[in-house]
């Protein structure tokens, strides 16, 4: 795992559903607590940033490259 990122245990999650292609409003109700669409969409642009990615797909598919998730 790249030691450069800095991503919270929420983001990390919030990547992960991403990545098995599920939608905002679905990911928030899933999160422990629960929180909002609009804070998920807010955390995505931050992981985003981090991985330099311009799309959702692109954070996710960086991410992969960089081991920090797995895709089964």
């Amino acid at each position: 795992m790249d030691d450069s990122l800095k991503l919270t245990s929420r983001q990390l999650r919030i990547l992960e559903m991403a990545a098995e292609d599920q939608p905002y409003d679905s990911i928030a109700v899933k999160l422990e607590p629960p929180t909002s669409e609009r804070t998920v969409k807010t955390q995505m642009a931050l992981i985003r940033r981090q991985f330099g990615a311009r799309s959702r797909i692109g954070a996710v598919l960086e991410a992969v490259k960089r081991g920090v998730i797995r895709l089964e």
